[in-house]
């Protein structure tokens, strides 16, 4: 009643209060509240937290009246999250094999289906503005500031969860969103050892290992070790970053599971309609 009447300082500190109680029953629903409040004080940071707070908790609601006009990425975001929802349910809330954290793996999946619409520039109704490359960069350093946030947050609470509580998908998918977290990459290094004792568990992806290993190094030194990166020297070339031992980076591989280079290569150029 105080968020209907916006006495939204009340409503705050009551909603706070009851977080208190023991439990979580209703934990959704307080967080929703919290969002919505923040969102109506244009208090952008506290508003996200709850967002994530209560999508971590389930809601998946995402109802019009939420929508945060002050932050272009978040609103987008909300909309994009609440056309997907159907699809999310159908691949996931039907298919809990063993996967544990039904809201996470929505969360993980509305962030790297977004992110890859806006990289695409495939929607309009999600890439309004963005005709050109320098809109194309803001656009797409926005979407990875918006999405550091929320994995942070995600690596705080669980370290890397793995296929045990994300499944396959999610798991690739939080993966995904780490690659391409280059504005951090001392963040990027310690999800990459995180990673790397998931993998002595046989709990996430060698591959995935392989690739953000070669990401954190290209970041740090502009070299790879098992060949997975590549840089554009016009819209049609590309070519590897330098590789740190070519003798052995085929061993490197195939230790990943990884295609051999010259088949990686081949795949690349006929994927993106390249050449080398």
């Amino acid at each position: 009643s105080f968020y209907e009447n916006k006495c939204y300082d009340s409503a705050i500190f009551y909603a706070k209060e009851f977080l208190k109680i023991p439990g979580d029953k209703f934990y959704c629903d307080v967080y929703d509240v919290l969002f919505k409040c923040y969102k109506m004080k244009n208090d952008l940071d506290n508003a996200q937290k709850y967002l994530f707070k209560s999508l971590d908790k389930g809601y998946n609601g995402m109802k019009d009246n939420i929508v945060c006009d002050t932050n272009p990425i978040l609103n987008s975001y909300l909309i994009f999250n609440k056309e997907i929802n159907a699809e999310i349910k159908f691949r996931f809330y039907q298919n809990q094999n063993f996967a544990k954290n039904d809201s996470l793996i929505h969360l993980l999946f509305t962030l790297i289906k977004y992110d890859q619409v806006c990289r695409a520039n495939t929607d309009p109704k999600y890439t309004a503005g963005i005709d050109n490359p320098d809109s194309v960069r803001k656009k797409w350093s926005a979407i990875d500031s918006f999405n550091l946030n929320v994995i942070k947050s995600i690596i705080i609470k669980y370290g890397w969860p793995g296929y045990s509580i994300l499944g396959w998908e999610g798991d690739n998918n939080l993966w995904a969103l780490v690659q391409h977290a280059d504005k951090d990459v001392i963040f990027q290094k310690e999800v990459l050892e995180l990673i790397g004792k998931s993998l002595l568990v046989n709990n996430t992806n060698r591959r995935n290992y392989a690739y953000l290993l070669d990401r954190v190094c290209m970041n740090i030194n502009g070299t790879q070790l098992f060949g997975t990166q590549v840089r554009y020297a016009d819209s049609t070339r590309f070519e590897l970053f330098p590789l740190q031992d070519e003798i052995n980076v085929e061993y490197f591989r195939h230790a990943f599971h990884l295609l051999s280079l010259k088949e990686y290569i081949n795949y690349y150029k006929e994927h993106f309609h390249l050449k080398k």
